[in-house]
């Protein structure tokens, strides 16, 4: 059964896939495992949510609040979070494959082993985020604010960063190759150097030197 907590809006037979709850009020529900699959929740409000495990594939979470929701090992691939508030949210070991999170306000949220493999992050707050072994394989993040990120270990590999915001960001030991930093800033950005020991602050020669696309070079 699940346990919608301090919500008395819907009732448990609500929460189904395809279920259409645009604008329901979930704060803090217990929705651990709910099979919400392409579930229609545009700018519902799942504030401090349990949604841990739970299946919201291809689900509608336009401008959602999820702030501090719990959504570690949940299954978001293909669903559709443009504008949605994931400040502070739990997305530990997420599959956010293919996932749209555009505009998307991500600070401080927790992204270790999540799996954004092509996922769309352009313009996206993900400010002090950790994504500490995160899978970035070709995500777009043009645009995207990653200000104080913590990206070690993470595969970064043919990503989009164009114009991203890259400032004391982390990026010891991740995987640069392909990746298009132009125009990008980075101020204070945290990488290791042509030995692989040292950690040093990039510069656009250091960033050429491994893998990573810019124009123009230093």
């Amino acid at each position: 059964m699940v346990d919608l907590g301090y919500t008395d809006s819907y009732d448990d037979e609500d929460i189904k896939p395809e279920a259409d709850l645009e604008e329901a009020d979930l704060k803090q529900a217990g929705l651990e495992e709910a099979d919400l699959k392409q579930a229609g929740l545009e700018e519902a409000d799942l504030k401090q949510a349990d949604l841990k495990e739970a299946n919201l594939k291809g689900a509608n979470l336009r401008e959602a609040g999820l702030k501090k929701a719990d959504l570690s090992d949940a299954n978001l691939e293909d669903a559709d979070l443009f504008g949605a508030e994931l400040e502070k949210a739990d997305l530990s070991e997420a599959t956010l494959k293919d996932t749209s999170l555009c505009s998307a306000d991500l600070s401080s949220a927790e992204l270790t082993h999540a799996d954004l493999t092509r996922a769309e992050l352009n313009l996206a707050e993900l400010r002090h985020a950790d994504l500490h072994n995160a899978e970035l394989f070709e995500a777009d993040l043009e645009g995207a604010d990653l200000k104080g990120a913590n990206l070690k270990e993470t595969n970064l590999r043919g990503a989009k960063l164009e114009r991203a915001n890259l400032s004391r960001a982390d990026l010891t030991n991740a995987d640069l190759r392909g990746i298009d930093v132009s125009g990008a800033d980075l101020m204070r950005t945290t990488v290791v150097d042509h030995t692989g020991e040292e950690e040093v602050y990039a510069t656009k020669q250091i960033l050429h030197n491994r893998g990573a696309i810019l124009y123009p070079t230093e």
